[in-house]
């Protein structure tokens, strides 16, 4: 048991995040996204945030990061892409195609990570409607 549990932290490349207190009996909530040039992005659209972020944060620097999702890489290739889910993939760019399956939270998680690991000095909140 113990070492299954070590095996599938070994392969979580993000550390968990503490949950956002999102106090709405609904669980309705928006992403407020603050850049360094001074820009503020707020939306519920949660993939058009998403993929914005990650098309600033450039898509090959986030793919050298190996942050795994369905078994692959969340920045892919034509080829590489999970068949399954190709529809949920959007193109960002250069040849790559991300991998937008998630979570809210795990959206939260992800830019908040790339932010600190590529150094963008982003601000990612995720706050209650």
């Amino acid at each position: 048991m113990d070492e299954e549990k070590e095996e599938r932290n070994d392969k979580t490349i993000i550390p968990a995040l503490p949950k956002p207190q999102i106090r709405n009996q609904f669980g309705s909530a928006y992403f407020r996204i603050s850049y360094p040039s001074g820009m503020v992005v707020e939306s519920d659209s949660y993939n058009d945030v998403y993929v914005q972020f990650i098309k600033y944060a450039n898509p090959q620097r986030v793919r050298c990061l190996n942050i795994r999702s369905l078994g692959a890489n969340i920045i892919a290739t034509k080829d590489e892409m999970n068949k399954k889910y190709e529809k949920m993939y959007k193109y960002v760019g250069d040849g790559y195609y991300f991998n937008t399956i998630s979570t809210t939270q795990r959206k939260y998680e992800v830019m908040t990570y790339l932010s600190n690991a590529l150094r963008l000095n982003v601000l990612v909140e995720l706050l209650p409607k």
